[in-house]
């Protein structure tokens, strides 16, 4: 089991992590973390809208969520490659959306869920980005794993498709 290797040593005591588990008592895994996923209506943080937000706080011991969130943002402009890339129809922003406030209200904090990270697939350099802007304090300055840029490159970055098949998704 290459994969599981590999992604052990990510979470436990590579790459990133060394600065963060820089003490004796820190020096274990993350047990927990909140996975965060965004759809946009562009790419540009500083003029496009978050459109979708999902979360699950995971348990990497039990490898299981133990809590999901998330919905559609009311009041968007889908663009209509918006829509084809993400499946997200303006019907769907008006008969679902929520407003972005209440969303993000609802991603619990590391207090709350006893994590240690948030984390995602190319977070630190697109969905954190939106997430700074639109709620400052509360997403930056904390801790990101990022799938794409912070796991060993014996995990291969970019195969979020293989690294879900590992842990059974």
């Amino acid at each position: 089991r290459p994969w599981g290797a590999a992604l052990e040593r990510a979470f436990c005591r590579g790459c990133a992590f060394d600065a963060i588990h820089a003490t004796p008592e820190k020096r274990r895994c993350a047990i927990r973390i909140i996975a965060i996923d965004l759809e946009t209506t562009g790419l540009d943080p500083l003029k496009d809208s978050i459109l979708e937000i999902g979360w699950a706080v995971w348990d990497l011991a039990r490898k299981c969520a133990l809590k999901v969130g998330g919905g559609i943002v009311a009041g968007v402009t889908v663009p209509a490659k918006i829509e084809k890339l993400t499946g997200i129809m303006q019907s769907d922003v008006t008969e679902f959306g929520r407003s972005l406030d209440g969303l993000l209200d609802e991603v619990p904090t590391f207090a709350e869920t006893g994590a240690e990270f948030f984390a995602g697939h190319n977070v630190k350099a697109f969905d954190r980005l939106f997430l700074e802007r639109v709620r400052v304090g509360r997403f930056g300055g904390v801790p990101w794993l990022d799938s794409y840029t912070d796991l060993p490159r014996d995990v291969a970055p970019g195969k979020l498709l293989m690294m879900c098949a590992e842990h059974g998704f």
